[in-house]
């Protein structure tokens, strides 16, 4: 179960059985399906990735040693790495899951909130095998693979802050099924943030006619992706890749009201990956299309200038 993960550690896994739907620096993504109908565990496999799957059709029990789980729609599973195990399929039909695969620095951070012995255990970060797949989650990871098909219409930033908050959601729902809180971050961390956050905002202002990535952004702030990703969020209210939107959405009012643009050049220019994504962006924000807005303003110019017109006439 897994496929080829980020890149960095390559979890070269069963690949003829799991489909690449989004690989970067820090995530991978992968659809897998098995065929299996054995009664009996089969040969023993190995983890190479930190792995959390969402089985989403079938059911399979898991083997680890001694302990056995039963992997269903209702269960998330996470993965360490090297950890071998065993698969039974108790029911005919196979099964299909979803894979979601994170850089060990990614991981460690994430489980850190949690967890602060992580550090202690790089290779087996995850102290559990499973966890419950609420709802919104279980929607959020359909969605997810909706969007990954080609003319999806996401973005790498936003692909990578959804796994993000997926991972997260789901490994806070395994430690809390536990009892397990996050630790309270003290005065000297909680100042950090904001300064992490503070400076993660003139960066993104830096490069907001450029392809952005979490990587990218967290080297420049030498923070991890995840830990970059979550600190902004928590310390600006939103994520980074609709923060970074916004900005690019606002730019983009000034030189509509201002400059006879070409709309396509004016979306390349401004990050957005082509006319219909920032079309589209532009429309959820102000409710209406770029040509639209700028037909507004060049009339309502026009109104102003008539009036102006007008007094000045009654005025002389």
């Amino acid at each position: 179960m897994g496929g080829a993960g980020p890149a960095g550690y390559d979890p070269r896994m069963s690949t003829s059985r799991t489909r690449a739907c989004y690989r970067s620096e820090s995530v991978f993504v992968g659809d897998y399906r098995c065929d299996g109908c054995d009664s009996a565990p089969g040969a023993e496999e190995t983890s190479r990735g930190l792995d959390v799957v969402f089985p989403r059709s079938g059911v399979f029990l898991l083997h680890f040693g001694s302990r056995t789980h039963v992997a269903d729609a209702n269960t998330v599973l996470f993965f360490n790495r090297h950890e071998p195990y065993r698969v039974t399929h108790p029911a005919p039909g196979g099964d299909t899951c979803t894979v979601l695969s994170l850089h060990p620095a990614c991981v460690a951070d994430l489980v850190s909130e949690f967890d602060p012995a992580v550090a202690e255990r790089p290779e087996r970060p995850f102290s559990f095998a499973t966890g419950p797949a609420e709802t919104e989650s279980f929607v959020a990871q359909r969605r997810l693979l909706s969007v990954l098909r080609p003319g999806g219409g996401m973005d790498a930033l936003a692909i990578e802050e959804a796994v993000f908050e997926l991972v997260g959601r789901v490994v806070a729902g395994g430690f809390l099924a536990r009892g397990r809180r996050s630790e309270r971050s003290r005065p000297d961390t909680r100042k950090a943030h904001r300064r992490l956050a503070r400076n993660a905002r003139a960066v993104l202002h830096a490069r907001l006619r450029e392809r952005v990535t979490l990587d990218g952004v967290a080297r420049e702030l030498h923070t991890s992706p995840y830990h970059f990703h979550r600190v902004f969020r928590r310390e600006v209210g939103m994520p980074v890749h609709r923060y970074l939107t916004r900005l690019r959405l606002r730019a983009a009012v000034d030189e509509l009201a201002e400059s006879s643009v070409d709309l396509t050049a004016l979306a390349l220019s401004l990050g957005f990956s082509s006319h219909s994504h920032f079309t589209g962006a532009f429309r959820r924000e102000f409710g209406v299309s770029p040509s639209a807005f700028r037909r507004m303003v060049r009339s309502e110019r026009a109104q102003m200038s008539k009036k102006l017109e007008v007094s000045q006439v009654v005025a002389s």
